[in-house]
């Protein structure tokens, strides 16, 4: 014989020396025994006066007084703000759209690279950028930039030169 059939040999009689070991090694309990045994301690039965009360509290409403068969809406009911007193909102400008890429000095010169949306801009002290943002200024590394269709003034952190 061949190792893999020595092998499988041992493991048929193996396992069947443990089947018959484990229908052996214990006695099963019928489930006839176990009924008998859980009659004879049935619970003792409430007084009427406790029965009365549970199915009082079962016919009560939930708390809070909702019907637990209403039906029920998926959106949220919105109602109106009251504009008793609606004043329009001063217009205001737009996020800062610049972040600062960097800076350069040439000969008393400072410009700035910009990152504009998805350009790049390179602007001094005083240029107007599309028209609609003008550098005003550069005061304690923070770089002031006026919001020209609405004349506000806005300000980008940019640190002092090294």
């Amino acid at each position: 014989m061949k190792v893999r059939q020595i092998g499988l040999v041992f493991a048929l009689i193996v396992s069947s020396a443990l089947t018959w070991w484990a229908g052996h090694a214990e006695e099963v309990v019928p489930a006839q025994a176990i009924i008998r045994h859980a009659s004879l301690t049935s619970p003792t039965p409430l007084p009427m006066q406790k029965q009365s009360q549970l199915l009082r509290q079962d016919r009560r409403e939930p708390a809070g007084g909702e019907n637990p068969f209403q039906v029920a809406a998926w959106r949220k009911e919105t109602t109106p703000a009251p504009s008793a007193a609606a004043v329009p909102a001063s217009p205001s400008a737009p996020v800062l759209p610049f972040k600062l890429l960097g800076r350069y000095v040439d000969d008393e010169r400072e410009s700035f690279f910009l990152q504009y949306g998805e350009r790049n801009v390179v602007a001094s002290i005083g240029d107007v950028i599309d028209d609609t943002y003008k550098l005003v200024s550069l005061e304690g590394g923070v770089l002031k930039f006026n919001y020209l269709p609405l004349d506000i003034q806005q300000t980008l952190v940019v640190g002092e030169q090294n």
